[in-house]
């Protein structure tokens, strides 16, 4: 009977956190239940890397697991085009984080999480490989949900990365509009603070909530 017991637990904790979460509001659990695909680019400063053009491309799965416990799986791929070469990093980041309701409309939420890197640049006459490294890579965020109506919301962020390749200060700002139950989209603008270079980029997002 014991060991049939512990079956038992897991199933439990399931049913809590579906209750719990079944509490929390449609527009609160389409922020943070959902897949997200982040594209944008903007340009770094003259000093770094040439003025290049920065791309990059990011894709985020978040659930919430229960009304205030939540999840975080987020990759992303970022691209330099500097006149004679090419520069591309990978990240790869697992998080864990806490949101909580100041007001029905107004929630802050925090994340902390680990994951790697990869860099690597090549030139672009030959793509001849010219250096590539990677390592261990930590995160994490801050940032503000403010739900104007149920399908109208706006988010402030601020993001950190450490690595050995390059350490990041970011900051975001992202209006967002649900079209629907399922789909959604988002502007933004995020500011990448990498000590004494930066870059400015501007972009869009479209998200699925399941």
């Amino acid at each position: 009977m014991i060991k049939r017991g512990w079956f038992v637990i897991p199933i439990l904790c399931s049913m809590s956190s579906v209750a719990e979460e079944a509490n929390v509001p449609a527009s609160t659990q389409a922020a943070y239940n959902s897949i997200a695909l982040w594209v944008g680019s903007g340009t770094t400063n003259q000093d770094w890397l040439e003025g290049s053009n920065a791309s990059f491309f990011e894709v985020e799965g978040g659930y919430l697991y229960s009304s205030n416990v939540l999840v975080n799986i987020n990759y992303s791929a970022q691209f330099f085009h500097p006149d004679s070469y090419t520069v591309r990093v990978d990240r790869a980041l697992l998080s864990a984080g806490y949101r909580y309701a100041l007001h029905e409309k107004l929630d802050v939420y925090a994340f902390y999480g680990l994951g790697g890197f990869r860099e690597e640049e090549r030139q672009k006459s030959t793509d001849t490989k010219l250096n590539s490294e990677k390592g261990l890579l930590r995160g994490g965020k801050v940032g503000f949900h403010y739900f104007a109506t149920d399908k109208l919301s706006v988010q402030i962020e601020g993001e950190f990365t450490r690595s050995d390749w390059v350490d990041e200060d970011n900051a975001k700002v992202s209006v967002a509009y649900q079209w629907g139950e399922r789909f959604g989209s988002s502007a933004f603008y995020k500011y990448r603070d990498a000590g004494k270079d930066y870059i400015n980029e501007a972009g869009i997002s479209l998200k699925w909530v399941y």
